[in-house]
């Protein structure tokens, strides 16, 4: 059988012996799911559900699986169906506030999010996702606490970095969102969003010429970053120098 090796060999077996064993349909799904075999992943969680409806890890790593196959509305479902099981599994959380941000309701995002992290402080990536909805909710002050939290548990957390940064940019507190911004480039010196942003708070400061060069760094790293070539346009028509700008306008609009 194309991929598989000799451990998915003896699940496959163990299944044959028993084909009433939840844990082995589960332990199928593990091993296809690291196959990116993704429909038989659900197929093997759902015969491991049929097997033992209260089986909390089947209903988490099924909502996995849907999210990885922007099946969203299910994910929640499965979500939502292991947290009844097990209220305090933190990656079901997870999973519910992932599908709930997809779904663009924010807000509810927003309290999985914090229950996760409630349970399991480590997950930084939580308050890293909870900042971005809260940020789509214009809550920046609240997104600012989040990033901070993610930043907290993971220091290099150059993603929680740049968006803080944003955040304080977006609240007028330049010079903090600068400070953010250098963070990000000197954990990553390759993310062209945090040179971006720091063009972006050099601009509001009146550093045209130095957000430029900000720009530019953004635009060596990804040509095809469409903000980084709109801003170097605004900045160069603050300079006057309108030939430059319309060029970088006109590339803009072509990405």
């Amino acid at each position: 059988m194309l991929g598989v090796n000799s451990s998915t060999t003896a699940i496959f077996k163990a299944i044959e012996i028993d084909p009433d064993d939840a844990t082995a349909w589960l332990n199928k799904g593990l091993a296809l799911y690291n196959l990116e075999r993704f429909e038989e992943v659900i197929t093997s969680y759902d015969k491991a559900i049929e097997i033992k409806p209260d089986y909390d890890k089947s209903w988490h790593n099924k909502s996995a699986t849907l999210i990885k196959l922007e099946r969203f509305e299910e994910a929640l479902t499965s979500s939502n169906t292991a947290i009844e099981i097990k209220p305090d599994d933190a990656g079901a959380w997870y999973n519910k506030g992932i599908s709930l941000e997809k779904l663009g309701r924010h807000e509810e995002a927003s309290i999985s999010h914090d229950k996760a992290i409630e349970l399991n402080p480590e997950y930084a990536s939580e308050g890293y996702n909870k900042g971005i909805a809260l940020i789509k909710f214009e809550r920046f002050e609240e997104a600012i606490i989040s990033f901070n939290k993610a930043i907290e548990i993971d220091p290099d957390d150059f993603e929680s970095w740049y968006c803080k940064g944003v955040v304080l940019e977006e609240l007028g507190r330049h010079e903090e969102a600068s400070i953010s911004h250098d963070k990000a480039i000197e954990l990553n010196p390759e993310y062209a969003e945090a040179w971006s942003g720091k063009g972006t708070t050099l601009d509001s400061i009146g550093k045209y010429e130095e957000a430029i060069t900000s720009y530019d760094k953004a635009i060596e790293l990804n040509p095809d970053y469409a903000g980084a070539w709109y801003n170097k346009g605004i900045s160069l028509e603050k300079l006057g120098r309108y030939e430059e700008a319309k060029k970088c306008f006109e590339k803009s609009d072509q990405l």
